[in-house]
């Protein structure tokens, strides 16, 4: 029995959105184009351009995709912090930082990558803004069940330490130890401020 063609048609249009991320991964955005894609995916130009005008409407989509499958990771390691201990935080952060550089290397290189491009495209910097006030929302919520007192400032804290750690990570690939070291990080920096405000599982 074939599939609906409108679901075989979502799962091939997903196949080139992921083929667009890993060439962005691997070659950046000035080394993508609608002639490579298609190679790179396995599949005829014209099937590109049935879904895709142009490049730019390419890369828009793409970073939407991206957005879902990396702010699904987001929301993941944000659960985690719902009903946490200060340690138990530093773990559920360390955790994400370290797999984001390592596992999904590539993806987070993909991220930053167009996470620059946005900075030039209104379009790309509307998607950007989205998904980080997504991002902060969720994170101000769990400041604010852990007790918080400034929910904001503490959130977008630790949004900021995590970035950073990523950046710092990306451009000095670390050894077997580097889990440790960027829990110690999480701890003396953006989560001592927690330690302040947040109750531990006893204290509930």
């Amino acid at each position: 029995m074939t599939e609906p063609p409108s679901r075989r048609g979502a799962e091939r249009k997903a196949e080139l959105l992921d083929a667009t991320l890993r060439i962005i991964a691997r070659d950046g955005l000035a080394g993508l184009s609608m002639r490579g894609l298609a190679a790179e995916a396995g599949a005829p130009l014209g099937a590109v351009s049935y879904y895709f005008a142009g490049k730019d409407e390419l890369v828009e989509a793409a970073f939407a995709r991206h957005s879902e499958i990396e702010g699904a990771r987001m929301q993941a390691m944000i659960a985690r912090l719902g009903s946490t201990t200060p340690d138990e935080m530093a773990d559920a952060v360390a955790d994400f930082v370290v797999e984001g550089t390592t596992v999904r290397r590539q993806q987070l290189i993909t991220e930053y990558e167009l996470m620059v491009e946005s900075a030039r495209r209104p379009a790309l910097q509307e998607l950007t803004a989205g998904w980080l006030r997504s991002l902060r929302t969720q994170m101000v919520e769990v400041m604010t069940a852990l007790g918080s007192a400034d929910p904001e400032i503490d959130a977008r804290l630790l949004l900021a330490v995590i970035s950073g750690l990523e950046v710092d990570s990306l451009a000095d690939q670390q050894g077997p130890g580097h889990r440790d070291t960027v829990r110690e990080i999480l701890q003396s920096m953006g989560i001592r401020t927690l330690k302040q405000n947040t109750p531990t599982k006893r204290g509930r």
